[in-house]
Order: structure tokens, then sequence, then C-alpha cells
């Protein structure tokens, strides 16, 4: 009777471990699958944004913003009006047609060690991550 007890005590332990190992991989297979699920919603999103930027429909100082969020700043120039969003150094200028001109500064150094600041053209992928859009 000894040997039977031991050997149920056993199998129970057994089994007991296969139900929590098998708790662990489905577990582990839906966090898997959620995060998959959020990365391919951000992607979309992402994606969404530079259509509507190339298509046109971010053409406005107001549209944009209520994409991105309120500029820091906005100035008008013979460019046209230019928001700036200075915690990321991102500049957008609304010309007075065609689309926005998206644009990321940097500071660079010349040879004499003075230093210049620079603007290059940034994507609306870029602009999105950075600004936070929707």
């Amino acid at each position: 009777m000894t040997t039977r007890h031991k050997k149920s005590r056993h199998t129970r332990r057994y089994s007991l471990l296969g139900i929590v190992l098998i708790t662990v991989i489905v577990f582990a297979v839906i966090a898997r699958s959620s995060s998959s699920h959020i990365e391919h919603q951000a992607a979309d999103a992402r994606n969404l944004f530079a259509s509507d930027f190339q298509g046109g429909r971010l053409n406005t100082p107001e549209a944009f913003q209520s994409r991105c969020r309120e500029a820091d700043s906005s100035k008008q120039t013979d460019a046209g009006k230019v928001l700036y969003y200075e915690s990321a150094d991102v500049y957008v200028t609304f010309p007075q047609s065609g689309r926005p001109i998206l644009e990321s500064e940097s500071l660079d150094s010349d040879r004499d060690g003075k230093i210049k600041v620079t603007r290059t053209p940034a994507s609306p992928v870029l602009v999105f991550d950075v600004l936070g859009c929707s």
C-alpha cells in the first residue's frame, strides 16, 4: 500500500506540474499575440498619418495640431506659417499652397568651432513617433 500511495503522490505532482506548464505556455502565447496586435495597430496609425499627410488632409496648422498636439510656438514667415515643437526640435512649415514641410533641427560645428543650426527634412513617420501624433 505504501508503494501505491507514493505512486499516486508522484502522479499528482506531475499532473500539477503539467497544468502549470500548460498555463504558462498559454499565457505566453496570449501575451505574444497581444503584443503583436498592439505593434500592428501602431504601424497602422503611423501609415494612416503618413497617408493623411501626403494626401493633403493635414495642410493647415489646425488640422496638423489636432493630430499632433499644439505647437510650442508659431510664427508667420515669408515661407508661410511655421509651427515649432521645441521638445523635439521639429518645424512644420505651411506654405501658401501645397503640403506642409517637415524638418528636424540639429546642431553642427564647422572647422572653426562655430556652431551652426541646420534643418533637414523629416519623414511623417518620424514626426508621428517623436510628437506622439494620433
